[in-house]
């Protein structure tokens, strides 16, 4: 049997370690991703705490940890050339393409990588655009419906809403089933409970076909 446990993927283009976890899950094609942009500054805000990018030490001390596990991964990491930056735009068009979940992959791989692979501007909007439309294969008039978009306005606050009473309070996080996982450290567990999932999903389907067969001490 293949997998169909979602894995529900709470994140915000400012984190670098939300880059490099979605990099991660894309290459595992056994995962099923729900991708669920919130601005991790609200959460954060809403938990009672300051994000790492308002202490200087530990800001610093973060980056070259993710510039490690970057390495580690073989994945390409590279700072925006405008930081902090506002993301609501880029979240928001995320949203917008959730009705098309390949486009949404598509659009959600190009923002992370314009920015965090690239080393570009979040904030020149038509170089960012312009990456999108390549990267994606839309047209401008195509960008231009998504950025318009206006439920994508509705649909960040109810994410934000979502992760906040579900007690999220940072990026990434990841929920499979009812058991949340955050930071990019966790992802081997987030792998291994989607490996549960699917192995008492197996076993009960073997003790179904069982029942059907007639075997009575199934």
């Amino acid at each position: 049997m293949t997998n169909t446990e979602e894995v529900d993927f709470y994140f915000d283009f400012t984190s670098p370690y939300s880059y490099l976890a979605w990099e991660t899950l894309l290459r595992d094609e056994s995962l099923v991703l729900n991708p669920i942009p919130v601005m991790v500054g609200k959460l954060i805000s809403e938990a009672g705490s300051i994000g790492p990018g308002e202490v200087k030490p530990k800001r610093e001390y973060l980056f070259k940890d993710c510039l490690r596990k970057a390495s580690e991964s073989d994945i390409v990491l590279r700072a925006p050339k405008s930081l902090p930056f506002n993301p609501m735009g880029v979240l928001r068009l995320a949203i917008a393409a959730e009705q098309d979940r390949e486009l949404q992959r598509k659009v959600i791989t190009a923002v992370f990588r314009y920015g965090w692979r690239e080393g570009s501007d979040f904030e020149n909007y038509e170089g960012l655009r312009d990456f999108i439309c390549k990267e994606c294969d839309i047209s401008v008039d195509q960008y231009s419906e998504l950025d318009n978009e206006k439920s994508a306005r509705k649909g960040l606050k109810s994410n934000i809403k979502q992760a906040v009473e579900l007690g999220i309070f940072g990026v990434p996080t990841f929920k499979v089933g009812a058991e949340t996982f955050w930071g990019l450290d966790s992802l081997r567990f987030v792998k291994e409970e989607v490996s549960q999932t699917s192995k008492n999903i197996e076993l009960e389907f073997n003790r179904f076909v069982k029942i059907l067969e007639g075997e009575k001490d199934a």
